[in-house]
């Protein structure tokens, strides 16, 4: 797996989502992931919390884990604060407007 240029491997969200799910989930299993960027990378706007979220979405289908939402934003967590608020499940304590 490799990412964009101007983002060490180390620093990469969807690299590191994809590893952390690997490594979760005990898997030996790769991954090709290829990811077109429509905002600047490193930009500040989330696009790669959202995108480690997605990875890690995507993998537990591909990959058949069929792991609860509450475990991949655990495992989202780990990886940024606002990656499970991204994308699937709610941190505690967060609200969505309009929501109780």
């Amino acid at each position: 797996m490799d990412g964009p240029a101007e983002v060490p491997a180390a620093e990469d969200l969807c690299l590191r989502a994809a590893r952390r799910l690997q490594e979760a989930s005990h898997l030996d299993r790769g991954v090709d992931i290829r990811l077109t960027k429509r905002i600047p990378v490193q930009g500040g706007l989330g696009g790669g919390s959202s995108d480690a979220a997605t990875t890690l979405v995507a993998l537990n289908e591909i990959w058949g884990l069929r792991l609860a939402p509450s475990l991949l934003a655990e495992l989202g967590l780990e990886l940024g604060a606002d990656v499970p608020f991204s994308s699937w499940a709610r941190p505690p304590g967060a609200r969505v407007s309009g929501s109780a």
